[in-house]
Formats: structure tokens, C-alpha cells, sequence
């Protein structure tokens, strides 16, 4: 391709050449397929461009490094990736991944949905346990009051029990201080009438006591003595 020579292009004293001229020249081009990455692309072109100087250093002739014509028509046509960058047109951060944001932040609504519904369900499946073991506590004291034998108070207090562990274990989580009281309630009046109810049975005279409480006099005086 026709070049120009400058004056004094190659130095010295007098300058060599004493006047610009008009020549051939052989260019060289650096080269890159079509499925290279446009951002590959564009970082190695800024390269060249951002370190032109100090390439100069040790390769004079990189002072020459121009800029290939960006025009649709050109003989040679520019990869997309230096066009952006010569263009100053290259994308964003998030223009190149502006795609992945929309579909991350669809995602995570609806996970963010599905959990707090996920929540909502276990929140009241924990409520509704514990509206459940209120009414057998409610059960419970009703069936301590009427119990006529120590064995029955017993079975009543282990079941008692039983509910206070499982409620220690889900009330963190169940979050209605209003629920969480009824059922501290609940607890303390079940126990109170199984402890009322223990003290009358002890209290009966062995004399004309009903059958199933003389029974269980007997039976506990024997585990006494055993």
C-alpha cells in the first residue's frame, strides 16, 4: 500500500530523508477469528493502545501502531471487540451482564417468596401445636380432678411432661407471646390440680375407703416397703 516517508524520518545530520517522499509500504496487522470473545478482543487492542510508549522501548516501529479503519466499508473488516473499543462503545459491566441481574433478581424473588411462605407454613404448623396441647392440658386437668387412683395421676403428670418438653422444644419458633402464655398457664392449672388431687387421695382415712383407693394405698404402701 502507498506510505509516505517523513523528513528526517530515519535521523542523522543532515536529516535522512532530506524531504518526505511517497512510497510502498507493507503493513502488519494482528489477526483474530471472528469467535474470539468481543471482550478479549477489546482488552488486547487497549493494550497495544494504552501501552504503545513502552512497547516503543524495545520495538521502535510500535510508535507507528494506528488504528485500523472502523468504517463498514473497509477493505479489512474490524472485529466487533476493537471496533468497541476505538469506538469508545465497549459495554458495561452491567451491560454485559445486565441479563444474569434480571434473571438472579427474578430468582431470588421467588425464592425469597417460597421461603417465606415455607415460613409462614412451619410458623403455624407451631401455633397450631400448640393451641393442640393446650386443649389436652385443658383434658388432662379435667381428667386429674376426677382420677381416683395414684396410678391414674401418674400417667397424667409423665403426659404432662411430655407436652411441657415438646412445647420448650417448638415455642421459640412460634412467635405468639399470647399462645406461648395460655399454654404456660395451662400448664401450671394441670399441675395444681394433679397435685390438689394427689394430696385428697392422701388424705382419705383407710376406713371406708373406696375400693380403688384402698387398692392404691395398698399398692404404693408396698413400694414403700419394698
Amino acid at each position: 500500500e502507498a506510505i509516505k516517508i517523513l523528513r528526517g524520518a530515519f535521523g542523522g545530520a543532515p536529516p535522512r530523508p532530506a524531504r518526505g517522499f511517497d512510497t510502498l509500504g507493507v503493513s502488519t496487522r494482528l489477526m483474530a477469528r471472528s469467535t474470539v470473545p468481543n471482550a478479549q478482543v477489546a482488552d488486547v487492542t487497549r493494550f497495544f493502545f494504552s501501552k504503545r510508549g513502552l512497547i516503543a522501548e524495545r520495538a521502535p516501529l510500535a510508535s507507528r501502531i494506528e488504528a485500523p479503519s472502523t468504517d463498514k466499508d473497509a477493505a479489512m473488516p474490524v472485529h466487533p471487540g476493537a471496533a468497541a473499543y476505538l469506538d469508545s462503545d465497549e459495554e458495561t459491566f452491567f451491560d454485559k451482564y445486565s441479563d444474569f441481574f434480571y434473571i438472579g433478581a427474578m430468582l431470588l424473588s421467588v425464592a425469597g417468596s417460597g421461603l417465606a411462605a415455607l415460613a409462614s407454613s412451619i410458623t403455624a404448623n407451631k401455633r397450631a401445636r400448640i393451641e393442640d396441647s393446650i386443649e389436652r392440658l385443658l383434658e388432662i386437668l379435667k381428667a386429674a380432678r376426677a382420677a381416683t387412683t395414684f396410678a391414674a395421676l401418674d400417667a397424667l403428670e409423665d403426659e404432662t411432661d411430655g407436652i411441657l418438653h415438646h412445647a420448650l422444644a417448638t415455642a421459640p419458633g412460634a412467635g405468639d407471646p399470647n399462645r406461648l402464655s395460655a399454654l404456660a398457664l395451662a400448664l401450671e392449672q394441670t399441675r395444681l390440680a394433679i397435685g390438689e388431687q394427689r394430696r385428697k387421695l392422701l388424705a382419705l382415712p383407710h376406713d371406708g375407703m373406696l375400693p380403688a383407693y384402698a387398692g392404691a394405698m395398698r399398692q404404693d404402701s408396698h413400694r414403700t416397703q419394698a
